[in-house]
């Protein structure tokens, strides 16, 4: 006769572990979850806008600076070359025909009634350049993208 031999693996029950919902949203339906969300966005979003307004207003007149002092640069190339020109024999005696002074054998003539643009530069400041260049620099049209983010962010060129 056989023996009977008893099953003796040790058989165990998997606990189903159920949630119960103990959350902190728990006790909130999803409509009341979606609006504390959007509302924690809109916060954050309310307290982070003028940071951002400003950063983005300091970076703008960083690009405006720059576009200035670029054209400075220029500006100034062009009087170094006019300085380096009126330093030779050749620019000395233009700039003295351009006065009104002859050489020599010459006779001066006088041509009136013809708009001069040194009575232009004349009647303006002592120095135009730098209203020049600023009004320039403002005047000039920006990327359609840039003219949005100006509109969000509030700035205002100039």
């Amino acid at each position: 006769m056989m023996k009977k031999t008893k099953n003796t693996k040790n058989t165990t029950k998997k606990a189903s572990v159920k949630r119960s919902g103990n959350g902190r949203f728990s006790s909130f339906s999803l409509p009341q979850r979606i609006l504390i969300i959007v509302a924690a966005c809109g916060l954050f979003l309310y307290f982070i806008y003028q940071p951002v307004c400003i950063w983005y207003a300091a970076a703008r007149d960083g690009q405006i600076y720059q576009e200035e002092k670029t054209r400075y640069e220029q500006n100034n190339a062009e009087l170094q070359e006019r300085g380096d020109t009126l330093k030779s024999d050749e620019g000395i005696k233009e700039e003295a025909r351009e006065r009104g002074y002859v050489d020599k054998g010459e006779y001066p003539v006088t041509v009136e009634g013809l708009p001069s643009d040194k009575d232009e530069a004349d009647s303006s400041d002592s120095s135009p350049i730098p209203k020049e260049i600023e009004q320039a620099v403002l005047d000039e049209p920006d990327p359609f993208y840039v003219q949005i983010l100006d509109f969000i962010f509030l700035y205002h060129k100039g």
